[in-house]
């Protein structure tokens, strides 16, 4: 163990050492139809505060383990969608 960590903190950030990560925070805030389990509608529309709206990661069910980059641009363009379709 002590040989694993003194390579570990000889090792540079990048490529081929030390590994950089993200904890891509997701799920804090779920969209769901009860808000006894959710915070927001499935559109995104805050149960307890009709106007605003989540589109980002928070709105996942759970933590989705790699980059969810494509997927909250699509959550946020349906968020829109619906948000407009709402005025």
């Amino acid at each position: 163990m002590e040989d694993f960590i003194a390579r570990a903190e000889a090792a540079t950030p990048g490529a081929g050492g030390r590994v950089l990560f993200n904890a891509h925070q997701t799920g804090s805030a779920r969209k769901g139809r009860d808000p006894q389990d959710s915070v927001a509608t499935p559109d995104g529309q805050l149960h307890d505060t009709p106007g605003v709206w989540i589109g980002d990661t928070s709105a996942f069910p759970t933590a989705v383990g790699s980059n969810p980059m494509l997927t909250c641009m699509a959550l946020a363009r349906r968020t829109a969608h619906a948000l407009l379709a709402a005025r």
